[in-house]
């Protein structure tokens, strides 16, 4: 589907990274431009590999002034530019966006930073659990007689990543339009107040209403959310309407008397028992398909072991078969296809630099200028 759009990745870390490996899922060529040392993210192999499948890396030391006017012919022939620097990296390295816009008209310029780049914040350093907590979420997450909790890790930065590849591609339709390039800021912060989980509708009812969203506790119902079974754990739900035919696939006289489900914590101990000892003697597998044959929600605990040989996954051709650091792997494939032919073989991440010469010849840089580069250690 984006065959043909040129983009470079300027970015660092995770959120930026992950946006423009979106494109690349769906056919645009990524230049991944990194310093000579690597993106910092390298130092952990696998978050590397999922951010950066399907893209190719540029090693140029961007102080050198011969590496940063190679990147400039590189960008002149970019539709997008996605970036996550400091206002202290921009001015350092040349990167500030009305600079990469110059003379490129159509040019989209993509920046991915914690607070944007305008504001009191604009400045300021964050994590992902810092960007959780400022957006709200954390204070309403947990019980309210314990302190805010945390988010599972990735989150955060996956949704930031998300919001700045939807605002890529309105861009791009822009621009198909006849609007012309621009230059959109990200602010990290905002996406995470406005995302899709408890966050934005619960701004908009205290708005309203001046409802605040707490941390409410509500109580878990029966069957409790995780139950172990005979080869691990298992998931039910059979609350309102899967009431009456998860009591008829149990089969326990013991649960005749809940006319609905019940809170775990009102549950006599005999109940409890009884349900555990049904469980135990059945697969969480065998479990899921009774209860889903009765239309009950219900769910094995999944493995990362279980997960790789899922026969729904593999029917739909979720993984992907790559090379992770000189060993064969198998790893998370496209989240969205914007249509198009599957590939025969998923692209791996790139080594560093590995694409350095082969993109920079693309580009018209002369050989003299490559071996002047190579000669000056500004490149890898």
């Amino acid at each position: 589907m984006l065959e043909g759009l040129r983009v470079v990745d300027l970015s660092t870390g995770i959120p930026a990274g992950f946006a423009a490996r979106l494109l690349a899922d769906n056919g645009a060529d990524v230049i991944k431009v990194e310093s000579p040392s690597g993106d910092v993210l390298r130092q952990d192999i696998y978050d590397f590999v999922y951010c950066n499948m399907g893209k190719r890396s540029v090693a140029l030391d961007l102080e050198d002034g011969d590496a940063r006017a190679a990147l400039d012919v590189v960008l002149d022939r970019a539709d997008v530019v996605i970036e996550s620097c400091d206002a202290v990296g921009r001015e350092r390295y040349g990167l500030d966006p009305d600079r990469l816009r110059a003379g490129r008209e159509t040019l989209i310029v993509i920046s991915v930073t914690p607070f944007g780049g305008s504001g009191p914040y604009r400045d300021w350093r964050a994590s992902e659990h810092v960007l959780y907590g400022m957006g709200h979420e954390m204070y309403a997450t947990g019980q309210p007689d314990l302190p805010p909790g945390p988010l599972a890790p990735y989150v955060s930065w996956l949704t930031i990543g998300f919001s700045a590849a939807v605002v890529t591609l309105a861009a791009m339709y822009g621009v198909a339009n006849g609007q012309g390039g621009s230059h959109y800021d990200i602010s990290g912060f905002e996406a995470m107040a406005a995302s899709i989980d408890r966050r934005a509708h619960a701004l908009v009812a205290y708005a309203y209403c001046g409802d605040p969203l707490t941390r409410g506790g509500t109580p878990e119902m029966f069957p409790p959310h995780a139950n172990p079974c005979a080869d691990g754990w298992v998931s039910v739900a059979a609350g309102g309407l899967w009431w009456e035919p998860f009591c008829r696939v149990v089969g326990l006289p013991e649960l005749a008397e809940f006319r609905t489900a019940p809170a775990v914590g009102t549950v006599p101990e005999d109940v409890h028992a009884a349900w555990r000892n049904w469980c135990s003697t059945r697969t969480k597998r065998e479990i899921s398909d009774l209860f889903q044959s009765a239309g009950v929600p219900s769910e094995p605990m999944n493995t990362m072991a279980d997960l790789l040989r899922d026969d729904h996954l593999r029917s739909r051709s979720f993984f992907k078969g790559v090379d992770v650091d000189d060993s064969a792997g198998m790893v998370p494939g496209p989240i969205v296809r914007l249509g198009g032919p599957e590939p025969d073989a998923w692209p791996a991440a790139p080594r560093l630099g590995e694409h350095t010469i082969e993109v920079l010849r693309e580009a018209g840089v002369d050989e003299q200028w490559i071996a002047r580069l190579t000669a000056q250690e500004a490149t890898a």
